[in-house]
Order: structure tokens, then C-alpha cells, then sequence
């Protein structure tokens, strides 16, 4: 993913205003794996990761695992799994999973249709079903349940956001993941993988 789309997917996720602790850590757990799919994982984003798994237990096992490797072997597994150069084995957008390893197809264009259905205008530069878009939506959705007005518009974006996991995110995340086993040996990616699988069906049990 391109600077620009990094930052376009950063603004939404920082949009993101919250009540409740529980609403403030989801949207922290979305915040974070985001960045660490998509950016090479750095001393100031391994620094964020530290601050997360104190209060976090989730993130605790991914956070003793980045202090095992040096982070030169951190982020040239990152570069060499999720970006190349050259070819890189796991891709992060959902159609490559759900149109048989096509890019921007049928399931790119009903993830935008989603999008508009609940309010939120995709950034032109950002291609919809990438990871890293599809995770700032969830905190969409989420941050839009807990700002509704009644309990008929909360239950209305709760239902959305299950929706969108079960359609969408679920259907092709479990593939990536599986391809990210395959791809790697190194426990902070094999870890990364499982957490994000934890936090989305965590969200999806939420939602129901």
C-alpha cells in the first residue's frame, strides 16, 4: 500500500470518536493491526505494540515475540511477505481470496456498495478491499454504533458490522491467514495472522 492510501486509511480510523473503554479498545485493536500489516514494523510501531500489550492482553504474546527477533529480521520477513520486491506470497486484499486470484473484481465492487450503504464514501485512491481498509471500516461501524442516537441505530451499525464480517472480511481473512502460515516461520508473523483472526471473530460474536 502506497504512503498516500496509509494515511487516507490512518484519517478514518482517527475520525473515530468514542464513549465507552470497551468501544476505545476496539477501535485501538483495529488502529494497530492496521498498522502493522501495512507498515514495516519499526521501533516507533514495535514501540506502540509495547504500550498496547500493557493494558492489552491480547497483544501481549505478539509484543514478547518482537522483543525475541532484531528488527532488521522483522522487517525483511514484512518486506519479503507483504510487499517484494519481486513477488511476495501473502496478498492483502480480499478479492485476490474471493474472485479466484483476480484483483479489483466482483467482491471489490459489492465491498464499495457496503461502504456506501452505511454512510462511508470509499477514498478513490484506496482500492476497497484491501486489509487495511476493511479494518478502518469496522472501527466505522463500530465508532457509528456507539455514537447512535436510540438503540434502533445502534443495533442497526452492530448488525452491519457482523454482516460485514461474515460477508466479507471472515470469507477471505481465514485464506490469508492460512497462506501466512504457509509462508513464514517466524513466530511474530504466525502470531500476527491468529490475532488478527482473534480480534475480527471477537467482534463478529459482539455483534450477534
Amino acid at each position: 500500500m502506497k504512503p498516500s492510501q496509509r494515511e487516507g486509511v490512518k484519517e478514518i480510523m482517527q475520525a473515530m470518536a468514542y464513549k465507552d473503554t470497551m468501544v476505545g479498545e476496539e477501535l485501538e485493536r483495529l488502529q494497530l493491526l492496521r498498522e502493522l500489516f501495512t507498515a514495516v514494523p519499526d521501533e516507533e510501531l514495535l514501540g506502540r505494540l509495547v504500550k498496547q500489550a500493557e493494558h492489552d492482553e491480547a497483544f501481549q504474546r505478539l509484543a514478547r515475540l518482537a522483543r525475541e527477533e532484531t528488527k532488521e529480521i522483522l522487517a525483511a520477513e514484512w518486506m519479503r511477505l507483504f510487499e517484494g520486491p519481486g513477488r511476495f506470497p501473502v496478498v492483502l486484499f480480499g478479492s485476490y481470496y474471493l474472485d479466484g486470484g483476480k484483483l479489483m473484481e466482483s467482491s471489490t465492487l459489492a465491498t464499495r456498495q457496503f461502504y456506501r450503504q452505511y454512510g462511508m464514501e470509499p477514498v478513490a485512491n484506496i482500492p476497497a478491499d484491501h486489509l487495511a481498509y476493511e479494518l478502518g471500516f469496522l472501527g466505522y461501524l463500530t465508532a457509528s454504533a456507539d455514537m447512535a442516537v436510540d438503540a434502533g441505530g445502534r443495533e442497526e451499525f452492530l448488525a452491519a458490522r457482523s454482516e460485514f464480517l461474515y460477508r466479507f472480511m471472515l470469507a477471505w481473512t481465514t485464506k490469508m491467514v492460512r497462506v501466512l502460515r504457509e509462508s513464514t516461520t517466524i513466530p511474530f508473523f504466525l502470531e500476527l495472522g491468529e490475532l488478527l483472526l482473534f480480534v475480527i471473530q471477537q467482534m463478529e460474536q459482539k455483534s450477534m
